[in-house]
């Protein structure tokens, strides 16, 4: 990116070489000054200076020229630069061509020839003040959008975070209250309808329970809900031996909660339980443990078959 430039725009070079002599003395090295004989130069020029990320501050245009007249050039120039101050310097301008450029090209001024050397120079740097004081002011606003836009998405996760929060102890105090007045004698019921609610709530395919055998080191699935089109497995996963799958139970006896987001991606260690897991379909799953007195007795599990899923970070705690 180099100096910020200004771009004359007139079809006498006289014209032109006065303008670019008057501004570099009254602005020195800070500004590039540009030239244009056409309309047609001027928009392959700005073309050229917009590929190296110049940055054009002020253009400066006749009105009657060859080919495309000034409030041409300028209204297709506001397409590409919309907050480039335009400027019309002519001594031939109507007044439909005026409020062209006004309506279609935002013109900052109009200024008639023969022009005043230092009235020129006063509107120059007046513009160029405006274009960058517009210009931070640019950046602050589009910094406060975007942190704003961050704070209303960061309101908005919050808000469902705490909303599924609600959901999800209400959905555990029903089911509470529904063992609470149960008897012995319809607890495998109750079980069912709770991975029931619970599986569609967390929009897994698949919920159960595993009790585990202390005396003969194994766990069973005493307890299944599948989903529409969800296999079952309960009758094949009885009396699985926990050295069957070493790394998922040693955490689970451990009280650790286990979350495999993608079985596939499953570590070396967990050979048996990713071969397992793909037996029966499954892409992602949790485990949670269930402890008594700190001891492992069993534990709850979900699964989902149709993709992968990862669960939000309430849903796992």
């Amino acid at each position: 990116m180099g100096k910020p430039t200004i771009i004359c725009i007139d079809d006498e070079q006289l014209v032109l070489a006065s303008l670019r002599d008057s501004l570099h003395q009254a602005l020195g090295n800070d500004y590039v000054v540009e030239i244009a004989e056409s309309g047609e130069e001027a928009l392959e020029l700005i073309t050229e200076l917009l590929a190296t990320a110049t940055e054009i501050p002020l253009i400066i245009s006749d009105q009657l020229m060859p080919g495309l007249k000034g409030d041409e050039v300028l209204a297709e120039i506001h397409r590409y630069l919309p907050r480039t101050l335009k400027v019309m310097l002519t001594g031939q301008a109507t007044a439909d061509a005026v409020g062209r450029a006004v309506n279609h090209a935002n013109l900052y001024r109009y200024i008639p020839k023969p022009w005043s050397g230092l009235g020129l120079i006063e509107m120059v740097k007046s513009a160029l003040e405006q274009y960058f004081q517009d210009q931070d002011t640019h950046e602050v606003n589009s910094v406060l959008q975007e942190l704003n836009e961050q704070l209303e998405q960061e309101v908005e996760l919050r808000t469902a975070a705490l909303r599924y929060h609600i959901n999800l102890e209400q959905l555990i105090t029903e089911i509470s209250t529904q063992f609470l007045n149960t008897n012995t004698v319809s607890i495998d019921d109750q079980i069912n309808d709770a991975l029931d609610q619970f599986g569609r709530f967390f929009g897994v395919d698949r919920s159960y329970v595993f009790r585990v055998d202390p005396t003969r080191q194994e766990v069973c699935c005493s307890h299944e809900w599948c989903g529409p089109g969800i296999q079952a497995y309960r009758e094949q996963l009885q009396g699985l031996p926990i050295v069957a799958m070493p790394w998922l139970f040693k955490q689970l006896k451990v009280g650790k909660t286990v979350l495999i987001p993608a079985v596939e991606n499953l570590p070396p260690e967990a050979t048996a339980e990713r071969a397992e897991f793909q037996m029966e379909g499954i892409q992602s799953l949790i485990c949670v443990p269930v402890m008594v007195q700190e001891q492992w007795v069993g534990f709850v599990g979900f699964d989902v078959v149709r993709e992968q899923q990862t669960w939000p970070i309430q849903t796992v705690h």
